[in-house]
């Protein structure tokens, strides 16, 4: 939506956070550009990476009961 430098430095570390600027940087390079999936392994690392860690959380917190 927004150019990325162009936004404070603080704001451009938390977008760096952010799975969606990733997502984001994915979709546009396959999409737009037509870029390998191999150009696009940082983002797409740090997508899995991310996902396999809330999957642990969720899995630790979640509790089933039986009553």
């Amino acid at each position: 939506m927004f150019p990325f430098v162009a936004m404070p430095k603080i704001g451009q570390y938390i977008a760096e956070i952010l799975p969606l600027t990733h997502f984001l940087r994915v979709i546009r390079g396959v999409m737009l550009r037509g870029e390998p999936l191999i150009g696009l392994a940082g983002d797409l690392l740090f997508l899995l990476v991310f996902s396999l860690i809330f999957l642990v959380i969720s899995t630790l917190l979640f509790s089933k009961r039986l009553e």
